[in-house]
């Protein structure tokens, strides 16, 4: 666990923002506050504005406990969390799609649009990590476009051909995984995916 803790901080410290410069700097333990809205911008796709301030407030605490190297073992499930939130935000922004709102659940993908991708679509596609390239199930199946940030095509497709036969609910499912929960106890026993690295490549994730 201890293991599991010290990567998931490292990554979502390790987070890059498009220009592919590190956001976040630590001059010293005594230094100046982090700048949590530059450390973390997953913040934005929560579309209640209660969730989004709860998930700022806790990143304010993880990062204190790491800098003062005091870690809390009940931080871990939120700090996954936080990581995969991070990660979804990040894929946004390559494939074209502002994080803001995303979890608004009137969203509708920008693949299922009818003529050709707009613009910014596209040409973030061409420069995008190939595991977030569209598949022909995702231009297909009506869906919210927070499937098409899971970096696992064949994951993707699935979850698309179970959404489309009805077997399962696009918005629960989006909640077991990103949503933070309001009882530890709760969080604690519900799945969730594990971002070790850069969240747009296959072996980043679990």
């Amino acid at each position: 666990m201890e293991r599991i803790r010290e990567k998931s901080i490292q990554a979502l410290a390790n987070g890059r923002d498009d220009s592919g410069a590190s956001q976040l700097t630590i001059e010293s333990e005594l230094g100046p506050p982090l700048d949590v809205l530059q450390l973390f911008r997953g913040y934005d796709m929560l579309h209640n504005a209660r969730k989004k301030n709860a998930a700022m407030n806790l990143v304010r605490r993880v990062y204190e406990e790491y800098t003062l190297k005091l870690p809390r073992p009940d931080s871990l499930p939120f700090l996954i969390r936080l990581n995969l939130l991070n990660a979804m935000a990040s894929n946004a922004r390559h494939i074209g799609i502002s994080p803001a709102g995303l979890c608004c659940e009137e969203v509708i993908s920008p693949f299922n649009l009818a003529g050709p991708l707009e613009p910014c679509h596209a040409l973030s596609l061409v420069n995008s990590p190939a595991a977030l390239a569209p598949t022909p199930t995702q231009y297909r199946v009506l869906h919210h476009p927070w499937i098409d940030l899971i970096p696992f095509p064949a994951l993707r497709d699935n979850l698309l051909e179970a959404l489309d036969a009805g077997f399962m609910d696009d918005d629960d499912l989006c909640f077991d995984l990103v949503d933070m929960g309001g009882v530890e106890t709760d969080i604690v026993t519900r799945p969730a995916m594990i971002v070790w690295g850069l969240p747009g490549i296959l072996r980043s994730g679990k």
